[in-house]
Formats: C-alpha cells, sequence, structure tokens
C-alpha cells in the first residue's frame, strides 16, 4: 500500500484492519474494526464513523486512546498493542525517536 505521508495513521489503520480480516479470514468492516478494537475497554466511546475519518485521514485516534489500548494489552500479542504503539509512533515520533518512550514489544510465553 502507498503511504500518503499525511495520512500515516490512516495507513496504518487501514493495513491493520485488513490484516485483520486476513487472519479471520474474511472482511472486517470499519464498524467491526471499531468494535473490536474497543472490546475489552469500559467507558471509552468510539463512534460508527470513527475508523473511517482516521482511514481517510478526517481525524486521528485520540492520544488517550491510544495509550489505553497499550497499558490495556501490555504483556500479550494482542494486535491491539501493536496497533497503539504504531499509531502513537506516527502521531508523535519525537517522543519515540528521542527515547522518551522507550517501550519494548514484551515476550508472552
Amino acid at each position: 500500500m502507498e503511504e500518503n505521508e499525511n495520512n500515516k495513521i490512516g495507513a496504518i489503520v487501514k493495513t491493520t484492519r485488513l490484516q485483520l480480516g486476513a487472519l479471520m479470514e474474511r472482511s472486517v468492516s470499519q464498524e467491526e474494526f471499531g468494535d473490536l478494537l474497543m472490546d475489552g475497554l469500559v467507558n471509552v466511546p468510539l463512534s460508527r464513523t470513527s475508523v473511517s475519518a482516521w482511514e481517510n485521514g478526517k481525524y486521528e485516534p485520540d492520544s488517550d486512546l491510544l495509550w489505553t489500548l497499550v497499558v490495556r494489552h501490555y504483556g500479550t500479542k494482542d494486535w491491539r498493542l501493536y496497533f497503539g504503539l504504531n499509531c502513537l509512533r506516527a502521531k508523535i515520533p519525537d517522543v519515540f525517536d528521542i527515547g522518551i518512550v522507550n517501550i519494548k514489544f514484551p515476550i508472552v510465553e
């Protein structure tokens, strides 16, 4: 997929959704992706159109949501952990590049 420099997060969202669909051996709609993303999170709102807006570069996922995903799924191999980290790296690369945040992917046995 060709990545638009101004929509790195949109590319991450779409790629993750398509990869998830490939793993599930069926297509995953934007609405279903949003539902799966929020699974296990309580009182964290996500509208039906959010994923579409993210993919199209109209909006980006809120940093608080992304950090919540990282914290909630840290220590697992859950795709939501990697999604959160990849979006955060695209959103605030300086924080990761200069080492303010140095998260190593956990080893889960």
